[in-house]
């Protein structure tokens, strides 16, 4: 979908939903992950409406950095994190909240895929809609 320029909103949410009209019949569930280019209400809004169960990385923005500076992280046993911590969010413009996941690695971490760096820690942070809320986060390889 890239061609080295950032598509706006709908652009994102008109290719989704083509890709949706794509699939074949008896598909009952559908599963969607995208990197931070696909962070917008528009794609949310495509997805919710598709009944898609989907994970976005987040966009770095600063009502959402003085969210996570007043989260208590917890031991994060089921990922190769140092923390995560769990929330309800809406950011600015999109129609509703979603449930975010923000993972710590300490700072020796040198992953390419950095998100957030605050006190020599890495955080990556997801949004999410899944339908089964007990469901535990699953890093993707």
């Amino acid at each position: 979908m890239r061609n080295g320029d950032k598509p706006a909103g709908k652009q994102i949410s008109r290719h989704l939903r083509s890709a949706f009209q794509a699939l074949p019949e008896g598909v009952e569930k559908i599963y969607a992950r995208a990197d931070s280019g696909f962070y917008c209400w528009e794609a949310v809004e495509a997805y919710q409406q598709a009944g898609c169960q989907f994970i976005i990385v987040a966009r770095k923005t600063a009502r959402l950095v003085e969210k996570l500076k007043s989260m208590e992280w917890k031991p994060s046993p089921e990922t190769d994190a140092d923390g995560q911590c769990e929330f309800l969010y809406q950011p600015d413009g999109w129609g509703n909240a979603c449930r975010f996941v923000a993972l710590r690695y300490g700072a020796a971490d040198r992953s390419p895929v950095l998100f957030l760096r605050r006190s020599g820690a890495v955080e990556r942070v997801y949004g999410e809609r899944l339908q089964d809320p007990e469901r535990r986060f699953q890093r993707c390889a």
